[in-house]
């Protein structure tokens, strides 16, 4: 069934494509009109099969779109708010992905024509590669998608992201943005600042001979190929989050760090015990979230 007539599509990389793709698979959306700030994206995600229109602007794109995905940093998500805010029509749906929702809730809520209607999302899941050419149906399957309604969004356009969320084979979990934040800084922006360190770290005390590490290094790592242009605008606009999650890392390590100067033994053994109970429960843990935070009958409801 037809959700979306016309899906005004603007970043045309891993996340929005992937999206496309499984929302056209589903036959969900009926035409895609992709724009992206590397012009050459466009023209492999109308190879890919992405979309199937090209616009020259974003102003193009979301002209006569019923719903628009925003699929870009959070800056930029930011910037695209003040610059297509005032020409979105009464009606149309917005919608984004990235990874900090309350500037960006607050930045397109301000922006936007009265009857244009938001819904913060932020999809937990991804891979380190990224472009069109990394795009792939299936990428959301079992994932937990954070939705963040805006006060501006109706029940009405924020059931059909959510049925859209539902169709790429996410769970939807209702957050307010300012939860969801401190949430992704100790779970996803702290390890992406952790991989960061760690890379940094053993590249100084390995004299730059990382070729003889074991697959552990590499699997705890891996993320720290992100973005970086993503991963600064997250830093930036999540600042205060990530600062107290650092400062609970900076505690933790210490710990750590003492009992290893110490020679505690027992304590260390104890201590990996706890972690590793916790770190097994981490599947059962994420069942439990999205049970936990979607709303059983209203789909605006706040926790």
């Amino acid at each position: 069934m037809t959700l979306v007539k016309r899906l005004a599509l603007l970043g045309t990389g891993l996340i929005g494509g992937s999206l496309a793709l499984d929302w056209q698979a589903a036959g969900a959306v009926r035409e895609v009109v992709g724009w992206d700030v590397v012009p050459a994206a466009v023209g492999l995600a109308l190879a890919e099969g992405i979309i199937q229109a090209a616009a020259a602007s974003p102003e193009e794109a979301v002209a006569g779109a019923d719903l628009v995905l925003v699929a870009a940093p959070v800056k930029a998500t930011c910037d695209l708010a003040a610059r297509l805010g005032p020409q979105l029509k009464s009606g149309q749906i917005v919608t984004d992905v990235a990874s900090v929702k309350a500037p960006v809730l607050a930045a397109w809520e301000r922006a936007c024509s009265p009857g244009v209607e938001f819904v913060g999302g932020h999809p937990l899941a991804g891979s380190e590669k990224a472009g069109p050419q990394a795009a792939r149906r299936g990428l959301f399957q079992g994932a937990a998608y954070v939705l963040a309604p805006g006060g501006s969004a109706s029940a009405r356009a924020t059931e059909l992201v959510a049925a859209l969320v539902r169709l790429a084979g996410a769970a939807p979990v209702f957050l307010p943005a300012e939860r969801h934040d401190a949430l992704v800084a100790a779970t996803s922006h702290l390890p992406h600042l952790s991989a960061v360190a760690l890379v940094s770290a053993a590249a100084e005390l390995a004299g730059g001979a990382l070729g003889l590490s074991a697959g552990g290094f590499a699997d705890t790592t891996r993320i720290a190929l992100s973005s970086p242009v993503m991963w600064r605008d997250i830093c930036l606009t999540n600042r205060d989050a990530i600062l107290a999650a650092l400062d609970c890392f900076s505690r933790r390590l210490a710990a750590v760090r003492a009992l290893v100067a110490a020679g505690k033994a027992a304590q260390l053994e104890e201590l990996f015990n706890v972690v590793r109970e916790t770190r097994s429960q981490l599947t059962s843990a994420r069942e439990g979230t999205a049970c936990a935070f979607s709303p059983p009958a209203n789909p605006t409801a706040r926790p």
